[in-house]
């Protein structure tokens, strides 16, 4: 059962998360946990009706509502419920059960572990294989693919992200590295690791795959993204 904290005193850039949630849930992913277990001072997820506070004692989906409640209508940040909410992300796309729950409960450990009804329960939307895992929730990105809506269709339903269906890149990425796959909104629906640089990608932006060559001189690959090396965030 590891028991995992970030010492923010000796933490680098480099190799800083920004919270123990977001790091109990990736220690989770190595590990191959079944539970990640939050422990707070408070009792679980509240959202507030009609100016009354309810717990949820389980969230099947995270969606904007679900964000706003927690502080604040996105997805960045950190710290408080946000960073919770980032956590079960995390697990809830990997196949983890994640429980929020009061740490002065008298033996909440062994409570939550037995099924108790206790605080909120992020239950799993998918399981990922390790490797998409690792694609999916890698910290950093390092620049941006921007796709039209036909292609963020084909690639929802499971197809590779070709030439023709990229509007632009932004950053400066190199071949092999992590992007995010944006839509034409500017939201982030998919992660992969890109066959081309960024200045590659500019050049062959809406091109047919048979004009790559002709255009960079070389002969490279089909595809921008390989549906197997790109995940889809659902969610």
């Amino acid at each position: 059962m590891p028991i995992v904290n970030e010492n923010d005193t000796v933490a680098t850039d480099e190799i800083r998360f920004g919270d123990n949630d977001l790091l109990a849930a990736l220690t989770a992913l190595v590990v191959d946990a079944d539970v990640v277990l939050l422990l707070s001072d408070v009792d679980g997820f509240f959202v507030r009706e009609g100016g009354q506070r309810r717990l949820l004692s389980e969230v099947r989906q995270l969606d904007e509502t679900l964000w706003r409640h927690a502080g604040q209508a996105g997805r960045m940040g950190t710290g408080g419920m946000v960073s919770k909410l980032q956590a079960a992300e995390v697990t809830m796309q990997c196949g983890i059960l994640l429980v929020l729950a009061n740490g002065r409960v008298p033996e909440v450990l062994r409570r939550v572990l037995q099924g108790e009804p206790i605080g909120t329960r992020f239950l799993p939307l998918r399981s990922l294989p390790a490797r998409k895992r690792w694609i999916a929730f890698a910290p950093k990105v390092r620049g941006r693919i921007v796709v039209n809506e036909g292609a963020k269709e084909r690639l929802m339903a499971g197809s590779s992200l070709l030439p023709a269906g990229v509007l632009t890149a932004d950053g400066n990425f190199a071949v092999g590295d992590l992007v995010a796959v944006v839509d034409e909104r500017g939201q982030t629906f998919a992660k992969g690791l890109t066959n081309y640089s960024a200045e590659q990608i500019r050049r062959i932006a809406g091109l047919s795959s048979h004009q790559i060559p002709k255009v960079l001189g070389t002969n490279g690959k089909a595809e921008v993204i390989h549906r197997d090396n790109l995940v889809v965030l659902s969610g």
